[in-house]
Order: C-alpha cells, then sequence, then structure tokens
C-alpha cells in the first residue's frame, strides 16, 4: 500500500467517525425523533421528513447561507444515512405490519 492510499483511508475513517459520533449524538438528544417523528403537525412518515430535511439543507449549500460549508456537507451526510436507515425501517414496519394482519 503506498503512503498517499494510507493517507486517505485513514482520512476517511477519521471522518466517518466523526460523523457517526455527531449522528449517534442527535439521535439520542432528540430522542429518535428523526426515525420516529411525533407527527404533531405533519402526518408524512420519516423518510419523507428528512428528504425535506436534506433539501433545506442543499438550498441552504446553493444559497451559501448559515454555517460553514463543510459543516453543511457533514450535516448532509448524516441525513443521507438517515434516509436510508429510515427507508430501511418504513420496509421492516411494512413486513410487520403484513405479518400482523395474518
Amino acid at each position: 500500500m503506498t503512503k498517499k492510499l494510507a493517507i486517505t483511508q485513514k482520512g476517511i475513517k477519521s471522518i466517518i467517525k466523526d460523523i457517526e459520533k455527531q449522528l449517534l449524538e442527535r439521535i439520542k438528544n432528540n430522542e429518535n425523533a428523526d426515525i420516529q417523528p411525533l407527527g404533531v403537525f405533519s402526518k408524512v412518515n420519516a423518510t419523507a421528513q428528512i428528504k425535506v430535511r436534506i433539501d433545506d439543507i442543499l438550498g441552504s449549500i446553493l444559497r451559501g447561507r448559515d454555517v460553514t460549508f463543510d459543516t453543511r456537507i457533514e450535516e448532509l451526510i448524516g441525513c443521507l444515512i438517515l434516509l436510508i436507515h429510515s427507508m430501511d425501517y418504513d420496509e421492516d414496519i411494512d413486513e410487520v405490519s403484513v405479518g400482523e394482519d395474518k
């Protein structure tokens, strides 16, 4: 393995660990509301809400507003991870619901 490859791999691992830490802290602080929203005002599922959040982040990046670009990119990556999880979670719930009807 070349030195440049090793540096790149180490950097990627560090970034992923940072995003994981931030995402897990976010889930802990908001009591998993990203995946299990209360639905007080909106009745759409978690996947739809996360997609709206992704749109907000992308809009903020395009307009160059608010916090630093790096922070927005990390937040976007975290939301994309939540989106993948929520789509899997929704499928799991659907499978359980189908199984309960029997």
